[in-house]
């Protein structure tokens, strides 16, 4: 497990696969794709990652899966971020 620790979103997305998770500190490039996350939590249970935002606000949740259709890296929109690998 990698939490606790800064990760890329390809560690994350290896780690992860298949599940909601939950980030802070996270560092995005200059067109505003998320590229590196702290995991707080993760879960297949979408409920169980969005309780957990209860207590951590600024913090983005991510699908880690491969049917993010055409979304590339992170799009952000309303708090959730879909992230796929290509």
């Amino acid at each position: 497990m990698i939490a606790s620790r800064i990760c890329s979103l390809t560690e994350i997305l290896d780690s992860y696969r298949d599940r909601f998770v939950l980030l802070d500190t996270c560092r995005f490039d200059e067109v505003g794709r998320l590229t590196h996350g702290r995991v707080l939590e993760n879960s297949p249970d979408r409920d169980v990652v969005y309780n957990a935002l209860r207590t951590h606000p600024n913090s983005v949740i991510i699908f880690a899966g491969p049917d993010a259709g055409e979304l590339e890296g992170a799009f952000l929109d309303s708090g959730m971020a879909w992230a796929s690998q290509d």
